[in-house]
């Protein structure tokens, strides 16, 4: 056990022999200490521990821990406990702003949760949030108007964490039937406000990706052996846009970005490998290191005349064609 931790052990066992007794002896909180981290501890030990808790400016607890002779230890302050929570006026701002950021997301199970375990914690340190103040009526966020498939978050996550294989019941838009996937389950991912999960295969072993919101039922498969994942989404993702990952090396992708356009491709990168190769009045020209996928495309085109595909020549030919299929519905 490290010092730290044994020392902050030692703190807590001082802090219930102080709270459950009007008044603690030397040996008392020698015996309390010792019993909590198992091993025999030393009044200078102890001695020295209290002095942290009264003084130490990064534990910040300043315990009013007195002394009084042939009497023994006391808080002074008898509602004195270290876990009272110490709270600047930021702090507690904080908390309340966590707090009702999670509730934009209640309808997801897991997130509501979190912002009820939040909510106790604001209730434990009395924290005060006026109406005026309110930050639902200054503040939106951005979620979707349906939360479908948020229902499988909770069964994934614990099929994950348990390292079970995963019975997947599936339809996606392509397909009216339905398809069954035994999938070893790794990651959850968001991508514009849907989920994804993100598993390999049973039947193929390749890495998969599927909606939650294509999902119809899940079931644990406890007669397949889990994969232990060799996956890491940071490596998986380091060359896609979005969710989508094939087997195709990534390239060097140059885009010219309008002068009215350039602002926002500066302040929000449209990839974590974007270069900016030239500026001038006109725009600017950057460069990404990806993978072609439908994620890319669809940004590309979502700026429309702002911005032009200098490289790949594939790239060239995918959103012309795109254009060009598009130019003929308003033909």
């Amino acid at each position: 056990m490290s010092g730290n931790k044994e020392a902050l052990i030692r703190y807590r066992a001082i802090n219930r022999c102080l709270k459950n007794r009007k008044n603690a002896s030397r040996d008392q909180l020698i015996s309390a200490c010792s019993e909590a981290v198992g091993t025999d501890v030393s009044w200078r030990t102890v001695a020295s521990d209290i002095h942290a808790m009264r003084y130490d400016e990064g534990l910040k607890f300043y315990a009013p821990i007195v002394n009084e002779k042939s009497i023994g230890y006391r808080y002074e302050d008898p509602s004195y406990s270290i876990d009272n929570i110490p709270l600047s006026d930021r702090d507690m701002d904080a908390l309340s702003f966590a707090s009702r950021l999670l509730k934009q997301y209640s309808s997801v199970e897991i997130f509501k949760q979190f912002a009820d375990a939040v909510e106790r914690l604001n209730e434990r340190v009395s924290l005060p949030f006026s109406e005026e103040t309110d930050n639902d009526a200054i503040l939106g966020f951005e979620h979707g108007t349906r939360d479908t498939g948020s229902e499988h978050l909770n069964p994934l996550i614990e099929l994950i964490k348990n390292k079970t294989v995963a019975k997947i019941s599936y339809r996606s838009f392509v397909r009216s039937s339905k398809k069954v996937y035994h999938i070893h389950p790794y990651y959850l991912k968001q991508y514009r406000n849907r989920w994804y999960l993100v598993g390999r295969h049973e039947k193929t072993e390749g890495i998969k990706t599927f909606g939650l919101d294509r999902m119809l039922t899940i079931e644990p498969d406890y007669t397949t052996g889990f994969r232990p994942a060799s996956f890491n989404s940071n490596v998986y993702y380091r060359h896609a846009i979005g969710v989508s990952v094939f087997d195709t090396p990534p390239m060097e992708v140059k885009l010219k970005v309008s002068a009215l356009q350039a602002p926002y491709v500066l302040s929000m990168p449209i990839h974590g490998s974007q270069k900016i190769l030239s500026q001038s009045d006109d725009g600017i020209l950057i460069s990404i290191h990806v993978i072609i996928n439908y994620e890319l495309i669809s940004s590309i085109l979502a700026m429309g005349k702002e911005i032009q595909v200098i490289s790949p020549p594939e790239l060239i030919e995918n959103i012309r064609d795109h254009l060009t299929k598009s130019m003929a519905r308003y033909s």
